[in-house]
């Protein structure tokens, strides 16, 4: 008898809570800052790599309105997105908004 996995798609963990592809990401983020630093004022380089550091983090952790999506996928589809397409919004979604406006 075999065992079938449920799921195939998972994420290499290195730790408890950071993954693989996002250690590598921050990697190559920190490369990039390192890269450009000599282009920035020498007295605000420890502002510049903390503001940076932060910047990658934000990026790279998971979105809170897209599920299963980093931020910068959600920032990338928000900027690539067709705005001239309709959208339809469903009556409960709607009703849900409706009711929490009444009772604020």
């Amino acid at each position: 008898m075999y065992l079938i996995p449920k799921e195939l798609n998972s994420k290499i963990k290195i730790t408890k809570y950071l993954y693989l592809k996002e250690f590598f990401l921050f990697l190559v983020g920190m490369g990039l800052v390192f890269s450009f630093d000599s282009l920035v004022y020498s007295s605000l380089l420890l502002v510049y790599y903390v503001f940076s550091a932060l910047v990658i983090i934000f990026l790279i952790s998971l979105s809170r309105y897209n599920p299963k999506k980093d931020n910068y996928e959600a920032v990338y589809y928000a900027f690539t997105r067709k705005r001239n397409v309709f959208h339809s919004i469903s009556v409960e979604e709607t009703d849900k908004k409706c009711h929490k406006q009444r009772h604020i």
